[in-house]
């Protein structure tokens, strides 16, 4: 049995052992605390994840299809093959996270805070445009397929 604990303070008890390759489909973890935990091939399809702090959690292969990831916290984590595939990020902070190999397909970005992100691109799976803060400095990238457009005064 693992206890999810809130930022108001209420509890979930969930019948896992472990948050790794857990089936989490639809739960509502509005707000919820998650620091320096393995969520490993997690499913969280169709999550409610607004406010949510994943300080330096792994999602290393998590499914995150179409969640809402607004105002949430993912500072230092670990996203590697991360499916983000219609998913809402929106005025989030991704700091210091690993999105090697992440599928963002359909994803909707808005705002945000990138600062050295790390990633690598698998086909096309990026698409659109990101807000990123680079050395103090908010400024939009154009990513496309396996390019990356970045503006002259981040290089």
């Amino acid at each position: 049995m693992i206890t999810v604990r809130f930022e108001a303070g209420d509890c979930l008890e969930l019948s896992i052992e472990t948050f790794v390759g857990a089936h989490l489909k639809g739960i509502s973890f509005h707000r919820a605390i998650f620091e320096g935990l393995d969520f490993s091939k997690a499913d969280f399809t169709g999550c409610d994840l607004r406010n949510s702090v994943f300080y330096f959690s792994v999602l290393n292969d998590a499914r995150m299809i179409n969640v809402s990831l607004v105002n949430a916290i993912l500072i230092g984590s670990k996203m590697r093959g991360v499916n983000l595939s219609g998913s809402l990020l929106m005025c989030s902070d991704f700091s210091k996270v690993d999105f090697s190999l992440a599928s963002l397909k359909g994803a909707t970005v808005v705002g945000g805070t990138f600062e050295t992100l790390s990633f690598q691109v698998r086909t096309s799976l990026l698409s659109g445009w990101i807000s990123v803060i680079w050395r103090g400095l908010r400024t939009m990238i154009k990513l496309y397929g396996r390019r990356v457009s970045i503006p002259k005064n981040m290089v």
